[in-house]
């Protein structure tokens, strides 16, 4: 059984937020949220993972509602390439139009998903009015969980923070 942590509700975009921490893929299991359909950020070092894991980790997020399911870390285009897979296999058949979005961050610090996932992540037609939760999965990572979980627990502040430090940057 997954345990899922809940963070309370973003007041910008009105959604339940939430963080699923996996000590590895195989440890996941279709989970049920109030929401129908939801945003998720997939924190995960799955360069040398097996596809057969990633297949079956995407599998279980899908069927739990994902609408938009954002990759971050080593390998995540490959976790990418398997979601738009499984989507354009098993999607259009299962829905009435749309298609689940996605997106990989390879090139950017984990904060800077995490405010792509908070800020950004607008889903296709089948779900526009039924998306309203978002998801923040960590794999085999504490450091990520923590991030993700600190993110979370305040997402305007971590939000203003990383506008800040990009800013900052310029």
């Amino acid at each position: 059984m997954n345990l899922i942590e809940k963070y309370g509700k973003d007041s910008i975009n009105d959604r339940s937020l939430f963080v699923l921490d996996l000590e590895s893929p195989e440890a996941i299991k279709k989970f049920s949220l109030p929401a129908t359909h939801f945003a998720c950020l997939v924190a995960w070092d799955s360069e040398s993972v097996a596809d057969e894991k990633i297949h079956n980790l995407l599998d279980c997020v899908i069927a739990s509602g994902a609408a938009y399911i954002c990759c971050w870390g080593k390998g995540c285009e490959r976790v990418h390439d398997t979601a738009d897979e499984i989507d354009h296999v098993s999607g259009p058949s299962s829905r009435s139009e749309g298609i689940i979005m996605t997106t990989w961050h390879s090139k950017e610090h984990l904060s800077e998903a995490i405010w792509f996932l908070l800020n950004t992540t607008w889903p296709d037609k089948f779900a526009e009015e039924t998306l309203d939760s978002t998801v923040a999965i960590s794999i085999g990572s504490n450091d990520y969980a923590e991030e993700i979980r600190s993110a979370l627990k305040d997402p305007r502040a971590f939000s203003k923070k990383v506008l800040a430090n990009e800013e900052g940057a310029l």
